[in-house]
């Protein structure tokens, strides 16, 4: 996720074979993408018709026209995203734009800057009132450049009625043309620790219930400090090698007193922290907010609790080294090392990785209060489970259970999980089972040209796999098939019940009420057309009996959106 703009500004890119400029940034408007008839790397802001114009232009081949339309709204841009990767006191934005016949609204450049999710400045000439019939001019639009900026946004817009060309941008930070601006390279400290590159050199003892329960607190003020103490949000510590430099003290710790002692020292280590004027109580009326209840859940020493809720109050705020708030105002992460070669990690990695995914939920996740269980108790719950997996599989399912208490579909194994996979196996059934009414029902055939005179026919009912009765195994597998709901998990279940790392597979299933067994044979994933919907070429959309309008999704095409408006 990522989303349908992501997407097309990927076609743009990609279809562009046609480009006639070495610029950085297509702000002159020739380079031409041929598919989409549009200058290259621009999108579409509002429902007006946009083209790329060779008839008038400025200057060069190609200009960019945007004409008002009766039923495509009220206004229309033809918008450019620069990375913000540079560093300055003042913006600037000129273009050209000449106007036909514009009435009830105005046209203009548009400058927008955005950075922790928010628009930092914003100009889009609006008071100018640019409207009637105007041959080219150039016009402008200066601003203070934020030292939050993350995207950079600049568009020519149509308000109202009538016809506007755009051509010839200028995009300038301190009088310089970002076209020759070179990239700030920003250096982080977090970035050139080394030391544990190759392992947390960490071998936990025995586990007890005095051990887990430290860890448990540790885990929770890693996280609490990742997110909120000001140095480490600025970058100047790789927090994950911070943690295995604490750990070989801590983990030896004898009294509560000498446990609060070790975590007081070690947060005094991060430099000190300046009064913020600017972090605001959270709102009374605030439906999703940050649970810190946790500091007064433990035996911690008043010293120690001081300290944290005075970082709280004095807190990092905005995006940092390791968390970036979108335009969307959704959480992106940003600097986690994902440690390839530690395909079964050692038990500082292991115990790092619960660190992490229990924080993040912790802190972003705006369901944590409709899960099934408590999150303040599953941080606990996971570590004696994590570091004492045996094995890379046992790993590796410890972890699925733990995205499985989340109660998301989309805490998946995208990704990564070999062990589980391999286990599941790559040979699959030649055809589709579903479970309907509690039954596991047979529901099409991957590839039609499988089906024999003794294969399951579609309708048919599996009841047993292996012997064993399909109710017992989805009971078993529950656990692994992270969902939101139960319909999901059953689904996503039913995908790999009738896979295997063998060859056949032994089913019995009810077909017409007759009892059947078979050895069904497996195919591998390649040679099956296996997908999650199969168009069988009817229209998307029907009227039913009783004037009910059903529409299939799965296969609704654009052309299909003026009959179903209708």
């Amino acid at each position: 996720m990522k989303n349908k703009f992501l997407l097309l500004l990927l076609t743009f890119i990609f279809f562009d074979c046609n480009s006639q400029t070495t610029n950085k940034y297509n702000l002159d408007f020739e380079a031409y993408n041929h598919l989409m008839k549009l200058p290259s790397d621009w999108y579409l802001w509002g429902r007006f018709s946009i083209i790329s114009d060779s008839i008038t232009v400025h200057s060069g081949k190609y200009a960019s026209k945007i004409t008002s339309t009766k039923s495509g709204g009220s206004f229309g841009a033809i918008a450019y995203t620069i990375p913000a990767n540079y560093i300055g006191e003042s913006i600037k934005l000129e273009g050209y734009i000449k106007i036909k016949n514009v009435e009830d609204g105005y046209v203009g450049l548009m400058l927008r800057i955005d950075g922790g999710g928010e628009t930092l400045a914003f100009d889009n000439m609006q008071e100018k009132n640019i409207n009637g019939t105007r041959d080219w001019q150039k016009y402008t639009i200066s601003m203070p450049y934020p030292k939050e900026a993350e995207n950079i946004y600049i568009a020519g817009l149509l308000a109202g009625k009538g016809e506007a060309w755009f051509d010839d941008f200028l995009l300038t930070i301190d009088g310089k043309d970002v076209q020759t601006i070179e990239k700030e390279e920003v250096v982080f400290k977090a970035n050139l620790d080394k030391e544990f590159d190759l392992g947390s050199k960490i071998l936990f003892p025995e586990l007890n219930v005095t051990l887990i329960h430290n860890l448990d607190l540790l885990g929770k003020i890693w996280g609490f400090l990742k997110y909120h103490h000001p140095a480490i949000g600025a970058g100047n510590y790789n927090w994950d090698y911070e943690l295995f430099r604490i750990l070989p003290k801590y983990i030896k710790v004898q009294s509560t007193n000498e446990r609060d002692g070790v975590l007081s020292r070690w947060i005094e280590k991060y430099e000190e922290i300046e009064v913020c004027k600017t972090c605001k109580e959270i709102s009374k009326d605030a439906i999703v907010k940050p649970d810190m209840s946790w500091l007064n859940q433990y035996d911690m020493g008043s010293e120690l609790r001081d300290k944290l809720s005075y970082i709280y109050k004095n807190r990092h705020q905005g995006s940092g080294f390791y968390i970036k708030v979108t335009s969307h105002s959704n959480a992106e992460f940003l600097n986690e090392s994902l440690y390839p070669t530690m395909h079964y990690p050692d038990d500082g990695y292991r115990l790092l990785a619960l660190y992490k995914y229990w924080n993040m939920i912790h802190y972003f996740f705006p369901y944590k209060h409709l899960t099934d269980k408590k999150w303040s108790g599953v941080l606990e719950e996971y570590i004696p489970k994590l570091i004492n997996a045996k094995n890379d599989l046992e790993y590796e399912l410890a972890l699925v259970k733990l995205f499985n208490d989340i109660n998301d579909t989309h805490a998946s194994l995208a990704s990564g999980f070999n062990y589980i996979n391999a286990k599941r196996g790559n040979n699959y059934a030649p055809f589709k089972v579903q479970f309907v009414e509690n039954e596991l029902v047979v529901t099409d055939y991957y590839n039609p040209e499988l089906r024999t005179g003794s294969s399951p026919k579609v309708g048919d009912i599996i009841t047993h796999i292996n012997n064993t009765p399909v109710a017992t195994i989805t009971d078993s597998l529950s656990s692994y098939y992270p969902a939101s709901n139960e319909a999901a998990k059953m689904r996503n279940i039913a995908k790999d019940l009738l896979r295997s790392p063998k060859k056949e597979i032994a089913i019995s299933y009810l077909s017409k009420d007759q009892k059947r067994k078979l050895n069904l044979p497996l195919y591998p994933k390649d040679n099956l057309d296996m997908k999650w919907y199969k168009w069988n070429g009817e229209k998307s959309f029907k009227v039913l009996d009783n004037n009910i309008g059903y529409v299939t999704l799965a296969t609704v095409t654009e052309n299909d959106v003026p009959q179903l408006k209708a």
